[in-house]
């Protein structure tokens, strides 16, 4: 299969499963909360690998965090590549961005 628009190649079933499995064991919540920087969340509305209602849950767990649903699937950076270079850029030049990389 191959991903809209892409010559890339879509998950596989297999691929999907060790996917869940190496998820199944990890998990970055726990550190997610000591992120004290103006954090960007960008979720594809489509995407079957990470639903986009995961973003809440990552969101809830940054203060101040924002998150954005996009159009799009799991490769929505690839398939929507200038809007999501965009946003991103957008984001990274408001002024708390910037006194937050400094």
């Amino acid at each position: 299969m191959l991903a809209s628009g892409l010559k890339l190649p879509t998950a596989t079933p297999l691929g999907l499963a060790y996917q869940t499995m190496a998820m199944a064991g990890w998990t970055s919540a726990a550190m997610l909360p000591t992120l004290k920087i103006p954090t960007l969340i960008l979720m594809g509305e489509r995407d079957g690998v990470v639903p986009a209602c995961h973003g809440q849950t990552i969101a809830d767990l940054i203060d101040g965090a924002l998150l954005e649903v996009v159009p799009g699937s799991h490769l929505f950076p690839f398939t929507h590549a200038a809007a999501t270079a965009a946003r991103i850029s957008s984001f990274l030049d408001q002024p708390g961005a910037a006194q937050a990389a400094a």
